[in-house]
């Protein structure tokens, strides 16, 4: 694993356990493209809003989203997932 990688990770997690404000109750909206007809942009646009918002890394986006996923969207992200820690 990247040292910058899990310097951020170390961050993060530092970051949420010291921080007064707790966004683990937020509902990030459920996205399966088999379901919706909104399709996936207008999701991310949502999602990505929601995450400026509430100033979440872009580890916690990606941990946020991949609860959120279902369906098709979900067998696309759980490979993707793995291959991207792989890299690391």
């Amino acid at each position: 694993m990247d040292v910058e990688m899990l310097k951020g990770l170390l961050e993060t997690i530092q970051n949420v356990i010291v921080s007064n404000k707790r966004h683990d109750d937020v509902a990030v909206p459920i996205f399966d493209p088999d379901k919706s007809n909104d399709g996936a942009a207008v999701w991310c646009e949502s999602f990505d809003k929601l995450g400026d918002e509430l100033k979440w890394s872009s580890f916690e986006k990606v941990a946020k989203a991949g609860k959120a996923l279902r369906g098709s969207a979900l067998s696309w992200f759980d490979p993707w997932e793995a291959e991207t820690i792989k890299m690391y």
